[in-house]
């Protein structure tokens, strides 16, 4: 902090007279606010990273680490006010429009996120080619949106998708078998087996099979829960009719 403190008075380090070039400083404040991002000192990194941006507000980088920041201390809608900045100095980079997809849904604004990855999936029969392109990531973090938003359905397709991109890729190994050992490639053979064994320990496909079970049980308590609800109201209508009788 002494060498910020220093390049922001003087152009210098604190224990030299060398001027130094005005880039030192955006870089020192964005390790700064790296470091006490890591340390859970969000206050602190917020306001070096906004010195960053106020130093230079064309770096997309700095949004992307203020992003990450307002992330941590849970504060999603201003995340993705952030990596929406970002995406908008490079529209092209594909990298910043699938962060901001994620950051938009983490923060709800599911159509939001379609229309940012709209700039490089291609839309057919109304919908886009995300489900082609196995783009697994994506439809996990919808379906845990759907899921909190309470959308049973829509988070139950979303987990399904991933689950049959797995079904697919354990298919398509059965097609490698004659070719690898017609080719002789042994090793290439072997890894493939290993990778084989270990398909469905992914890290998309356990939390998407986690999610469709979550899913089962909550239809299955709302289908208990209007069982039960027809069953007292058949009971109440019973009564009614019983105590008419009565009088």
């Amino acid at each position: 902090m002494k060498h910020i403190s220093s390049l922001q008075a003087n152009d210098c380090f604190y224990d030299s007279d060398a001027p130094q070039d005005p880039t030192i400083l955006l870089w020192l404040l964005l390790f700064a606010a790296n470091h006490f991002d890591q340390q859970g000192d969000y206050g602190k990194a917020l306001e070096l990273i906004i010195q960053a941006i106020d130093h230079t507000p064309t770096l997309v980088e700095a949004y992307t680490v203020k992003a990450r920041i307002h992330k941590h201390a849970k504060e999603m809608d201003k995340a993705a006010e952030e990596y929406e900045k970002a995406s908008r100095m490079d529209q092209a980079d594909r990298y910043l429009n699938s962060r901001c997809s994620k950051y938009l849904i983490r923060a709800g604004k599911t159509e939001e996120a379609e229309k940012m990855m709209a700039h490089f999936a291609r839309e057919i029969n109304g919908e886009l080619n995300v489900h082609e392109m196995q783009c697994m990531w994506y439809e996990l973090e919808l379906g845990l949106q759907y899921e909190r938003e309470g959308k049973l359905a829509k988070s139950f397709a979303m987990y399904r998708y991933i689950e049959q991109h797995f079904d697919t890729m354990y298919d398509d190994q059965f097609d490698y078998h004659y070719y690898a050992l017609k080719k002789g490639n042994i090793n290439a053979y072997l890894q493939m087996i290993k990778w084989e064994d270990n398909l469905y320990s992914h890290k998309y496909f356990m939390p998407s099979a986690l999610g469709l079970l979550r899913c089962y049980l909550k239809a299955h308590k709302i289908a208990e829960k209007s069982d039960k609800a027809e069953e007292e109201a058949k009971e109440l209508e019973e009564m009614k009719v019983r105590v008419e009788k009565e009088e």
